[in-house]
């Protein structure tokens, strides 16, 4: 999978792991004492622990669940009710009219933090008590947790046996619209996010599509 993402980047070498191979799934297994998910958004990592307290799950957040923006959502869900006296931070105020003006342009710049933090609000009322459930599920070791969150960035030179890739990579960067910076910065991500596995790699849906144009690629260059 590894050599997959490098060969967009150019690279003509194939890598060669020390150890067993990792197996690369669509899906974990239901029976993993632990499993690791990577996201590529902070929202994302908040959005499926909300999905994930729900199982009962001791949750270890990489870095510190307190530094996962949860009280700028929380903020963001009083500012969408016109609860401002409830906003702490006041650059939210300051930024933008009201809720309303943070949706549209969410919504005309495409920012994927924004756009699935509005997404959150939309699927959860009573977020904040559900917040307060993140935190009672919160654990601070690996050995306490059944599950690991981070996103993609803080997993560098971490592994895990069992990893599962989240489904918040929205940003293609094989798409000919991505400039050669954010393509090269995505695929640096990717291959950050495929490698951290040592038994066995769930991936995402952006994963299995890049897999199958490289296989047509292949097909394609054996046929000339």
């Amino acid at each position: 999978m590894a050599n997959v993402i490098l060969s967009f980047k150019g690279e003509k070498i194939p890598l060669q792991g020390l150890g067993q191979p990792t197996l690369v799934k669509r899906a974990l297994p239901d029976d993993l004492p632990h499993r690791t998910y990577l996201h590529r958004t902070v929202s994302g990592v908040i959005e499926n622990a909300l999905r994930l307290v729900n199982q009962n799950h001791r949750m270890q957040w990489i870095g510190g669940i307190d530094s996962y923006s949860l009280r700028d959502l929380e903020d963001l869900f009083y500012f969408s009710r016109h609860m401002n006296d409830q906003v702490q931070q006041r650059k939210l105020l300051n930024d933008y009219a009201d809720y309303d003006q943070y949706v549209v342009i969410a919504k005309a710049t495409q920012d994927p933090e924004m756009l699935r933090s509005i997404k959150i609000i939309e699927n959860y009322p009573d977020l904040p008590q559900r917040i307060e459930q993140l935190r009672a599920a919160s654990v601070t070791s690996e050995l306490d947790a059944t599950v690991t969150l981070t996103t993609a960035h803080r997993a560098k030179g971490l592994e895990w046996d069992f990893v599962g890739l989240y489904e918040d990579f929205s940003a293609d960067p094989l798409s000919p619209d991505i400039d050669r910076g954010k393509r090269d910065d995505e695929l640096n991500l990717l291959y950050v996010a495929v490698t951290r596995a040592m038994k066995i790699l769930a991936v995402n849906s952006l994963v299995i599509d890049i897999m199958q144009r490289f296989k047509d690629m292949k097909q394609r260059s054996r046929a000339l």
